[in-house]
């Protein structure tokens, strides 16, 4: 058995999955304990995981997502709302903060609606 799903780890996280009951996703899927583990660890919002745990793989390869990129960051007044919010795989995730927003919405025409739809495009210079 793998050391990140011990039984000592479902207990921890069962609080919090009381929490966010009636979201739609099974307490037994093990992506959903681990998505429960680093949202509780980290301090997110009941909001953010559940949109988290509803789009669980990247929106560009639909590989296993890392947490959900806030398309306005939460420091700039950003929600988690789920349409401010993308899935990305780790590494599509590393790639829009390295290379910006504008230019990753050019590169990645299916995610550019969405940033356009959550963001005041002129101020990001998308149109």
């Amino acid at each position: 058995m793998c050391v990140l799903f011990r039984r000592t780890t479902v207990y921890r996280i069962t609080p919090v999955f009381n929490q966010i009951r009636g979201c739609g996703v099974s307490k037994q899927n093990p992506i959903t304990e681990r998505i429960l583990r680093i949202c509780k660890r980290r301090g997110y919002s009941k909001q953010y995981m559940v949109n988290w745990m509803r789009a669980w793989h990247c929106t560009l390869c639909g590989e296993v997502s890392a947490p959900p990129h806030h398309i306005v960051s939460r420091g700039a007044g950003g929600s988690d709302d789920k349409e401010n919010l993308l899935a990305f795989c780790s590494s599509h995730h590393t790639e829009i903060h390295n290379i910006g927003i504008q230019t990753f919405a050019n590169k990645y025409p299916e995610v550019k609606e969405r940033i356009v739809a959550a963001i005041d495009h002129e101020k990001v210079g998308l149109s």
